[in-house]
């Protein structure tokens, strides 16, 4: 375990029950506490309720309102412009879909490595007083 989950929420936002599953197991075994969301209308609804993890994890391509419109709706929002986003894909060339997402990862890639960059997500939200700039293009991590 790194220790930096300490109970830190991470939404989870993937429509295959399996994928999402193991992303939360994963999260969980890290020491967070992973939130799954199968759609990104749930995630939506509990955001707008309060819900304000430390890190999001969303696929792109979500039945109903897809990865792309909900990071845009975060990121609209005065709190969502700070959160920290990770974008899970399939895509090949999924840097080149203008998502306002912190870090890409391919969805299919080693669960070690989506752990760690979760944990450099959640380091640099609650160890910085300011986030880096938005980098127009989010850097590809294979």
């Amino acid at each position: 375990m790194s220790g930096v989950g300490a109970g830190v929420q991470v939404l989870v936002v993937e429509d295959g029950d399996e994928i999402r599953d193991s992303l939360c197991e994963m999260l969980a075994f890290e020491g967070y506490h992973p939130i799954g969301c199968r759609t990104g209308e749930s995630a939506w609804t509990q955001l707008a309720c309060g819900l304000r993890p430390r890190v999001l994890i969303t696929d792109v391509a979500l039945p109903g309102l897809s990865g792309r419109q909900l990071v845009a709706l975060i990121r609209q929002q005065a709190w969502g412009r700070e959160l920290p986003v990770l974008l899970l894909s399939a895509w090949e060339r999924a840097e080149r879909l203008g998502i306002a997402a912190d870090l890409i990862l391919d969805k299919c890639g080693e669960p070690v490595a989506i752990a760690r960059a979760v944990d450099r997500l959640a380091r640099w939200d609650a160890f910085s007083t300011r986030r880096p700039p938005q980098r127009k293009q989010p850097r590809q991590l294979r």
